[in-house]
Parts: structure tokens; sequence; C-alpha cells
């Protein structure tokens, strides 16, 4: 579904609720009006969320992962 909704505007903020663990809401938060709404619902201060570029995939990143990973392998086995 595409469009100007809730769903993909940059204002709404996706609502967590915990019950056993943290899960997704069907819900989003409005920043703009501070209150909750629906995916589907319009406004007129819809406005487009940024494309993120700061996302890093170098292979540095990718290695202190790895290191990361092996890091709590071995916490977790003491």
């Amino acid at each position: 579904m595409s469009g100007k909704t809730c769903s993909n505007c940059r204002m709404c903020a996706r609502v967590y609720r915990k019950f056993y663990l943290y899960s997704k809401y069907k819900l989003l938060y409005c920043t703009y009006a501070q209150a909750i709404t629906k995916p589907n619902d319009t406004c007129g201060q819809w406005q487009r969320k940024p494309y993120r570029p700061d996302i890093d995939l170098s292979p540095q990143r990718f290695d202190a992962a790895v290191k990361d990973i092996e890091r709590i392998k071995q916490i977790l086995k003491e």
C-alpha cells in the first residue's frame, strides 16, 4: 500500500509494547499531533521519511561485529 499515510510519514514512530517481550504494536505515535494513530490515517502534515545514508556496510564494521560476537560467545561459556 503506498500513499501519504501515517505508516510512511516522517513524523510517525512505531509503538512498542511489553507483553512477555517487547514487540511492535499495530499503532503509531504521531509526534506532530502528539497522539496515537492508525497506520492508514492521513493528515495535512505528512512528510517523506528520509533516506538513511548513515548505514555503514564497510568491511571494517563487519570485522568488528565478528569480534564482538566472539567475545559474547566467550562470556557465555564462562
